[in-house]
Parts: C-alpha cells; structure tokens; sequence
C-alpha cells in the first residue's frame, strides 16, 4: 500500500477526487472458480490500504463495489469503506435493509445506456437513501471539458438535461 497507493493518492489533485476504489468488483476474486480468494482476505486488503489511503490523504472516501447479491459480503466483513458501490440496473434501486449493509452508505453505479430511464433511477436512488449516484459512459464534456469534438452520448445528453433542470441543493 506504501509503495502504490500513498504516491498515487498523492499525486492525485484533492480538490476534484473524492473517493479512491482500491479494488474494482472484489467478486471476480472471490468467484474465481480455480483459486477463490475469502471476502475475509478481500475486507483485509481493503482495511490495510484504506488505512493507507486514509493517512496519505485525511477525507478521501475509500470505497468498493459489487453486484447487490455480493453487497452484504463486501460490506459485513469490516473492510472498513466509507461507502459501498452497488451496480444496478434498470429504474428499481435495492434498499441497504434489503442488501443487509445497515448504516453503511452506498452509491448506486450504473452505466448508462441508449434508452435507460435515469431520471426514474435517480428518484429510486433517492428513494432508498443512497448516498451517491455514479453514472458511467457519459462520454464528452461531461468528462473532459476540452474534448469538445467528443460528442456527448444519448444518456450523456439526457444526464446534462437532468441536471439542468434539477439544481443542487
């Protein structure tokens, strides 16, 4: 963690990085059919360079996601996360009772697709508490504001309309 995570975060600009994911679907590990690793080893690595992360650079959110059949073995295994990413799908977003997580906080992931209803998966989201949307594949200035030439996808244009039109309270 001393080696790879401390310099990176570092490196980071802290005035637009608010979470660090140290480990992207932990349940490709622990499914892995020829050589499981246990979700207590998965929770020890996450606690150990969250720590890391942590002293490097105080308030940075340290998070890990997975599918919501997994949430509650990522989350109940004192991993130690700020939050918990919960991939979703569709409109519907699961409540954290009905994922088992408590009071942990979870931020629904989706990437987004033509013909996706995100203003109803926002309100779903919000529904069941969560703290956080990420929204993925949004392309364009959403991301880079000097791509200019990169067009914005469908959902990133339905994403920017949203916004518009919801300001933040």
């Amino acid at each position: 963690a001393e080696r790879v995570v401390v310099p990176l975060v570092r490196a980071l600009d802290a005035s637009v990085t608010l979470a660090i994911e140290p480990l992207h679907a932990p349940e490709a590990l622990a499914l892995d059919a020829a050589s499981p690793v246990a979700w207590e080893s998965i929770a020890a690595f996450l606690r150990a360079v969250g720590d890391a992360v942590r002293d490097a650079r105080p308030g940075t959110l340290v998070v890990a996601g997975t599918r919501p059949e997994l949430v509650r073995s990522l989350a109940t295994r004192d991993a130690k996360l700020d939050a918990v990413e919960v991939y979703t799908e569709g409109a519907k977003v699961l409540s954290g009772e009905s994922l088992g997580v408590g009071a942990l906080p979870l931020i629904a992931r989706r990437d987004t697709a033509t013909g996706d209803d995100l203003a109803a998966h926002l309100a779903s989201a919000i529904e069941q508490g969560y703290a956080a949307v990420f929204l993925g594949r949004l392309e364009g200035e959403l991301i880079d504001a000097r791509a200019k030439g990169r067009p914005l996808t469908d959902a990133g244009a339905r994403v920017r309309a949203l916004l518009v039109s919801r300001p933040l309270t």
